[in-house]
């Protein structure tokens, strides 16, 4: 059940990768993608993902890298793939990749993803085993293999490729880390980056601007290449201990989401209820964030991705007593116990 729990976290904000989401600079124009390097999967390196040894692809589709109007470097015989610094155009998302298949198992969550070269992400299965499926939305793609589901593109975004999917306002955007945003000529639901260097809210785990002014939290993590980025999670009215959703409702209602200081724990993968645990400081160094109460310790869900974690309270034997109705006594790394749906 542990594995249920952890990567119920992967479901849910597509995101176990989400450091990477956003990039490591500032947004230029109302949330236009960010210029920093990665792309939401710090698996596929800097420049987007790979072209891979042999391939004949590798580049940038159409119009990806800063400004340019054509593709990227033909990555032939290389690992290459075009340069893209600036923020995508919206036309077409990066090509190419490794020959070959994916894997045939793999391990959600571990970083580099081995899925992800060959237009992939690694998903948990109904087994809890890993597998190489397609992307859902806001997870690196190719525009060659697509997106898992129709409603979804595979576009050009910072210096890689995410699916993401077209909105009119930010109530279209079911996820609770991402807002509606211009990308070339239409507007898309991406993460919405915050904290210090963005005109989004100063300072991290504290207020940011989400679908409204300060309804949101600056999460931290850690940046590829060094630093920290910021994505803004929408706060709803759940206080700690309650049921949540871990996705936007109809009408873009938040209503279902954690109140500010607290995160929503899925239930199991790929499920969008759960129940909010505190928000805490999860790695050192890191940005200073808020401690867990007595009897508690903060669970760091994925340090390579997250700077911050929940709050769960220790315990021994999986019916233990300290945990609440509903929770089990899980293994969450290799010294700790912890309570989890």
């Amino acid at each position: 059940m542990v594995r249920s729990a952890r990567l119920g976290w992967i479901a849910l904000c597509g995101l176990a990768m989400v450091s990477s989401c956003s990039g490591g600079g500032t947004t230029s124009d109302a949330g236009t993608a960010p210029t920093g390097t990665g792309s939401h999967s710090g698996g596929s390196g800097s420049g987007g993902t790979t072209g891979g040894t042999g391939s004949t692809g590798g580049g940038q589709s159409g119009g990806a890298a800063s400004g340019s109007s054509g593709g990227g470097a033909s990555g032939s015989g290389s690992t290459g793939g075009g340069s893209s610094t600036g923020g995508g155009s919206g036309t077409g998302g990066t090509t190419g990749g490794p020959t070959g298949s994916p894997p045939s198992s793999c391990t959600p969550g571990a970083a580099p993803d081995p899925c992800v070269p060959y237009g992939y992400v690694c998903t948990l299965q109904s087994d809890f085993s890993g597998q190489c499926a397609l992307p859902t939305e806001l997870l690196p793609c190719l525009a060659s293999v697509g997106c898992a589901t129709s409603d979804l593109q595979c576009l050009s975004v910072g210096n890689g490729s995410l699916c993401v999917r077209a909105c009119g306002t930010t109530a279209d955007c079911p996820d609770l880390f991402s807002t509606c945003q211009p990308l070339g000529a239409g507007q898309y639901c991406l993460y919405d980056p915050c904290g210090p260097g963005t005109s989004n809210g100063t300072t991290y785990f504290a207020a940011c601007n989400a679908a409204l002014s300060g309804d949101g939290t600056c999460l931290p993590s850690p940046a590829p290449g060094g630093g920290t980025v910021g994505a803004c999670l929408q706060d709803g009215n759940p206080p700690q201990g309650a049921a949540c959703s871990t996705v936007r409702g109809a009408g873009g209602s938040a209503a279902q989401a954690c109140a500010a200081g607290g995160i929503c724990i899925p239930d199991g993968p790929g499920q969008t209820t759960g129940r909010c645990e505190t928000l805490c400081e999860a790695t050192s160094p890191g940005p200073s964030g808020p401690g867990c109460g007595g009897g508690q310790f903060c669970w760091a869900i994925d340090a390579a991705y997250f700077d911050w974690g929940a709050c769960l309270t220790s315990c021994s034997g999986i019916l233990s007593t300290a945990c609440a109705s509903g929770q089990y006594c899980l293994p969450v790394n290799s010294s700790q116990n912890g309570c989890l749906p």
